[in-house]
């Protein structure tokens, strides 16, 4: 939970913070061609997350519908294709929240479980290093700190 709110709570502002070409060069570096993709996809690994959770959680058997990760990752960037920025920023706030929503509600016994727990390691912990942006993270608070 942690890790959601405070790495991934900030990854938006913290891109947000770099220069138009380094937010190029950030995305490019981790594959894709436009920060807009590069969100897009990680928007999608936060729902697929949630929707494999919801079900193991709910002792039923989790079914991927995409071949290969290349292939999940080149249809969560089709799919945001028509969408502005501001809209996949969105998406990205709202499953981050709503798997944040998830996590709370699931008893402590189903995050023990192994399967359940590497899908939450995997989205929040490895996924947030792979992908993790330059620079210091904007702290929203210390935006608003008054100096004398």
């Amino acid at each position: 939970m942690d890790a959601l709110e405070t790495q991934w709570g900030r990854y938006v502002p913290t891109v947000e913070a770099l220069t138009m070409e380094d937010r190029q060069q950030y995305a490019r570096r981790n594959g894709y061609d436009s920060l807009k993709d590069l969100l897009a996809h990680l928007t999608a690994w936060m729902q697929e997350a949630r929707r494999a959770i919801a079900q193991l959680s709910r002792g039923e058997r989790y079914h991927r519908d995409w071949s290969s990760e290349d292939a999940f990752n080149a249809r969560a960037v089709e799919l945001a294709r028509n969408q502005t920025l501001d809209q996949v920023k969105a998406d990205f706030e709202t499953a981050r929240t709503a798997l944040a929503g998830l996590i709370a509600e699931l008893p402590v016994e189903a995050v023990s479980q192994p399967v359940i727990y590497n899908w939450l390691y995997e989205t929040i912990i490895t996924h947030y290093r792979d992908h993790e942006p330059p620079g210091d993270p904007q702290v929203p608070a210390e935006q608003h700190v008054v100096t004398e």
